[in-house]
């Protein structure tokens, strides 16, 4: 939390197609807002905040890809992202996964408008933060082109497509 800003996680839980939220700061209680709620709404993190921009995405050795070290075609990488919804098993609200945790709802993952195929999808679930989710996959090796690509994924629900990925 800061001035301008509070994070919070949605217990699994919630259902329906709002809810009532109230903020308690020290005691006083600000006016009750509705918040429309859907089974995933993804948000891919980025590496300046913005959530435009560079994807937040590792090499398999932890290391940020950036435009200084960019993926490679047919490299695995692993993005992080929030909103894909419910679990394959059931997890504690406020925890992160202990062991590998699949979404139950199905995704598709496009660089530079290039689908992802069914095979470079690895792992989509849960990460070992609460309400952290990542994606596993493999960069599409017929790109036809390098640099700074767009990168989208597309749920039953909703589009996130606003962040890009450095592809070599």
């Amino acid at each position: 939390m800061s001035a301008g800003q509070i994070n919070c996680l949605v217990p699994y839980g919630v259902s329906g197609s709002s809810v009532a939220v109230a903020v308690n700061n020290k005691g006083t209680f600000s006016n009750t807002v509705s918040i429309p709620l859907a089974a995933t709404a993804p948000g891919i993190f980025t590496l300046d905040s913005s959530g435009t921009n560079s994807a937040a995405v590792l090499h398999l050795d932890g290391s940020l890809v950036n435009a200084a070290s960019p993926a490679k075609k047919g490299e695995i990488v692993a993005m992080y992202l929030t909103g894909l919804g419910a679990l394959s098993t059931a997890v504690p609200d406020g925890q992160g996964a202990t062991a590998a945790n699949a979404v139950k709802a199905p995704l598709q993952l496009l660089v530079n408008g290039t689908l992802v195929a069914a095979a470079g999808l690895l792992y989509a679930g849960l990460s070992s933060l609460a309400g952290l989710y990542q994606i596993n996959f493999r960069v599409p090796v017929n790109l036809t082109v390098s640099g700074t690509l767009p990168v989208a994924v597309l749920t039953a629900e909703a589009f996130h497509d606003q962040v890009s990925l450095a592809v070599q």
